[in-house]
């Protein structure tokens, strides 16, 4: 039995080896450092520790638990893992299949996180999406597995202006998904975050509230025409109909 733990000041020259029995590697300290996976051999598990950020690439088939801080995956890190209740999972790599009680972020601007494995968001956990002005242009879990849904799904918008309506798909779960967030949240209250559960995909729909259609008319027909628009705003999502109904903005 090892343990090798590695704090954010250092840095690895070459390739670490663990014994026989069940070895570990420990990524501790504040502040963010990068590790290349490829340089511990014969270890079973790596645990994040410490309040700071860890950016992993290269490829292990290693177990992990996140326990502290931040953890950034852009490579590959395919054994089963857990990430604990305020820490954050980010990256656009793949990891294997994990359960959450912390917060998920694919990417590290827009990016899709894939999941070897299946998937399980417990009621503690959240899924930080970042979604463009762009439809289809967001980050995105893919999960090879099932995905089983709950607790927060968080929705962080792009800072430029959005148009009517703007729809991702931000879960794919070749297994299947069952369940559902508990609670939706906006960063923006002028964007309604709406959701459509398909048995293989979530697609997430942010809806301009204070755009109304009704209210550009200058005669009945038109405002009776805004109206009809306003009550279908969900249409406006993708393409000819979007780009039309956005130059009213």
């Amino acid at each position: 039995h090892a343990v090798l733990t590695l704090f954010t000041p250092g840095r690895v020259g070459g390739t670490m080896a663990g014994g026989s029995g069940f070895d570990l590697v420990v990524l501790d300290g504040d502040g963010i450092v990068g590790a290349n996976l490829n340089l511990f051999n014969t270890f079973e598990q790596l645990r994040k520790d410490g309040l700071g950020t860890w950016v992993l690439t290269g490829t292990s088939d290693m177990a992990w638990r996140l326990a502290k801080g931040r953890l950034f995956v852009d490579g590959a890190l395919t054994g089963a893992g857990r990430v604990d209740a305020g820490t954050i999972l980010g990256g656009s790599g793949f990891v294997g299949g994990f359960t959450s009680d912390g917060t998920v972020a694919p990417g590290s601007s827009i990016g899709t996180l894939r999941v070897l494995g299946d998937y399980q968001q417990n009621p503690g956990g959240v899924l930080q999406i970042e979604g463009s002005i762009a439809s289809g242009f967001s980050d995105q879990l893919n999960v090879s597995g099932t995905a089983v849904l709950g607790g927060t799904l968080d929705v962080v918008p792009e800072s430029r202006p959005f148009g009517v309506a703007t729809e991702y798909q931000i879960v794919q779960a070749n297994g299947g998904v069952t369940g559902k967030f508990d609670t939706v949240h906006s960063g923006l209250d002028v964007l309604v975050p709406s959701l459509e559960y398909a048995p293989q995909g979530v697609t997430l729909v942010l809806i301009r509230s204070d755009v109304s259609f009704g209210a550009m008319g200058n005669s009945a027909n038109l405002n009776a025409l805004g109206s009809a628009l306003d009550h279908d705003k969900r249409a406006m999502a993708r393409g000819h109909f979007k780009g039309l109904m956005d130059t009213f903005l």
